[in-house]
């Protein structure tokens, strides 16, 4: 309603749909236009599919609300279309826009490449702002500074406090903001919320009405090969703009990223360790001096002593007697035990 080519346009039912998004425009006038439109859309007419069927209006209101179209633009003066009190109230009563186009001298055509236009250049800025912040914090991790230094530059973008749950539920990491305000009381009602409700794969938007601060909540879901926790967002007011939601994005994506790479790590970390000791158990190290350099990372040191412990579960007591009180009467232990010292 902004755009310059809407500044006649007047809002005549709706108002309360006014933040509705417009993803497209569909300019198409037929008598089964519906079945054609998509959520998101604004219609623009010049209301000759409506002319002659004025008992088909609220039906026809009613069809666009269901669908999720974001509003009706309509020239009533262009056939002299009657929008009847009841379509208004059931509109009002929607919170679905009607938009009176009749003061606008441009025709539908140039009304619909201008507003294309501007659909276009908003997408096109939320590219620019997304790819901006997915360098900055790509840049953020190659230097080093690692996952809580994303976690409290996005909650500096997005004016609130931000928190990382691990996928043990843990807060791995938070804000500065957060942690000036009470970390724990802020993660509580949130980790209350997760562990009563199913996982969940895509970012949801909650109002806690258990707390009276940041109450609004945006949860974003970590994945690498495996659940890795949640990233939090929390308002005081009401839920961030598109624009906010696209630092998240671009944020759970680095972090996502990072994580992966930290699991490579470990797991070749892993690797390396069980191969060293697969060797040196088998014999493929020869000499001793070989067997401290490589072990050195893991401990191992020429001079000292070490423990070793070896168990296994015990064998099946069919038609054994119990034995499975100790002497002074407790129950014992479920394994055997050997404890050698060196």
């Amino acid at each position: 309603m902004t755009i310059p080519i809407l500044s006649k346009a007047k809002v005549i039912a709706g108002h309360r749909g006014l933040d509705r998004l417009v993803q497209s425009i569909n300019i198409m006038d037929a008598p089964d236009i519906v079945q054609f439109l998509k959520p998101g859309d604004m219609l623009l007419t010049n209301g000759y599919i409506l002319k002659d069927s004025p008992d088909a209006h609220l039906a026809f209101i009613t069809a666009m609300h269901t669908i999720g179209c974001a509003a009706l633009a309509v020239k009533t003066q262009r056939f002299s279309l009657e929008l009847s009190p009841q379509l208004l109230e059931t509109a009002d009563r929607l919170g679905f826009p009607i938009i009176e186009l009749s003061e606008i001298d441009n025709t539908l055509g140039e009304i619909f490449q201008q507003s294309i236009s501007a659909i276009l250049q908003n997408k096109t800025h939320e590219l620019h702002y997304a790819l901006s912040i997915h360098k900055q914090f790509s840049t953020m991790i190659m230097q080093g500074k690692g996952i809580p230094s994303i976690v409290d530059t996005l909650s500096q973008l997005l004016s609130s406090p931000v928190l990382l749950l691990g996928s043990k539920k843990q807060v791995t990491a938070s804000s500065h903001y957060a942690q000036q305000m009470d970390r724990p009381s802020l993660a509580a009602p949130i980790l209350t919320f997760i562990e009563q409700y199913p996982p969940f794969h895509t970012a949801i938007s909650i109002c806690l009405l258990t707390t009276d601060k940041y109450r609004h909540v945006e949860l974003h879901p970590i994945f690498t090969d495996r659940h890795e926790g949640y990233l939090i967002a929390q308002y005081d007011s009401s839920a961030g703009s598109n624009l906010s939601t696209l630092a998240l994005e671009q944020a759970v994506n680095v972090i996502g990223l990072e994580l992966t790479k930290q699991q490579a790590v470990k797991e070749r970390s892993r690797r390396y360790k069980n191969e060293y000791f697969s060797d040196l158990i088998q014999g493929f190290i020869r000499s001793e001096q070989e067997a401290l350099h490589r072990g050195k990372k893991y401990g191992l040191q020429a001079q000292g002593s070490s423990v070793l412990i070896l168990a296994k579960m015990d064998e099946a007591l069919n038609g054994k007697p119990n034995q499975s009180l100790s002497p002074s009467g407790k129950s014992g232990s479920s394994r055997n035990e050997t404890l050698i010292t060196s």
